[in-house]
């Protein structure tokens, strides 16, 4: 019996991307501001070029200024407080 049959063929895709469904929708049911119920950003992608494409549309200088970049975000979509995670020499890390 080959390991590849069309039941596995037409079953296992439809196994992951349910699952992959599920896990996206309790992220976006279970969330806190920004933060998923996972603890990771959503849609931290689209912040980030929504951002970065307004300051290019109103002011190209400061596209690569960082400081320009954080007030951009906060603007668009409010001030982001992330979490920390702990390092064993007391160092902070965002997730």
């Amino acid at each position: 019996m080959p390991f590849f049959n069309p039941r596995r063929l037409r079953d296992y895709p439809r196994l992951i991307g349910a699952a992959i469904w599920c896990a996206g929708g309790l992220e976006v049911l279970l969330h806190r501001g920004w933060i998923g119920g996972m603890g990771w950003v959503l849609w931290s992608d689209f912040i980030t070029l929504y951002a970065a494409g307004w300051l290019d549309r109103f002011s190209p200088n400061q596209l690569y200024d960082f400081q320009a970049q954080a007030w951009a975000h906060a603007a668009r979509c409010g001030e982001m407080v992330l979490p920390q995670r702990h390092r064993t020499n007391g160092e902070c890390d965002a997730l």
